[in-house]
């Protein structure tokens, strides 16, 4: 029956609940008084640790990834992105999954975490956006555009802004299309990226080649 069906789910779900709570307080046990501190991320699995007034990092099997040393805060809410948020005298960063340093505190100002996508990172700085790759290489820098959009990105470009007026880059930030156009909107269904500048239209192929003039 139905209930029956509801009942054994339920029943799973308390087991593999309890199994993984025993687990994580396993782990916890073992690592003994090694550090002040050990909290369990339930979301991620992983552990932050801490040492007098600084966080480190464990792995879900309880291996250090980021020692307690060096950062005030260690935070896991992008984790399925691939990236740890560290914090260090107020200033924010970003390590990968290994604690390797992508983006080191202060770097930047902000990074905006809607846009980590596809190994891109959307960065910027008083109203001025640029754009990171996942290895913290720059790609746009902070200054030349007031918007960088990562909506098209699995199509190998960026739409980028600049003074109110779009335009579109390639994933290395070269300028395929200046940031002249009122609009842009890739037709992907027919092949066509369709713009406009002021009220005339125009048409250029997914390759950014100028079909039709606006």
């Amino acid at each position: 029956s139905v209930m029956y069906r509801l009942f054994n789910i339920c029943l799973f779900a308390l087991i593999g609940t309890s199994l993984f709570s025993q687990e994580k307080n396993d782990i916890i046990k073992n690592l003994g008084n090694r550090y002040e501190k050990v909290v369990c991320d339930t979301a991620s699995g992983y552990f932050i640790v801490t040492s007098g007034e600084r966080e480190g990092l464990l792995n879900p099997s309880g291996q250090e990834i980021i020692p307690p040393a060096e950062y005030n805060k260690v935070r896991c809410f992008f984790i399925s992105d691939g990236y740890i948020i560290v914090v260090k005298d107020g200033k924010t960063g970003l390590t990968d999954l290994t604690g390797k340093v992508i983006l080191a505190p202060g770097r930047y100002k902000n990074f905006d975490n809607r846009f980590f996508k596809d190994g891109y990172i959307s960065v910027n700085e008083d109203r001025s956006y640029g754009l990171c790759n996942n290895y913290g290489v720059e790609i746009i820098p902070l200054g030349k555009y007031t918007s960088v959009s990562l909506y098209y990105v699995n199509d190998g470009v960026i739409i980028i802004h600049k003074d109110g007026k779009a335009g579109i880059c390639d994933l290395s930030g070269k300028e395929l299309i200046p940031p002249v156009m009122t609009n842009i909107y890739l037709n992907k269904k027919d092949g066509f990226i369709n713009v406009k500048k002021k009220k005339k239209k125009g048409i250029y192929d997914l390759s950014c080649k100028e079909l039709i003039a606006p």
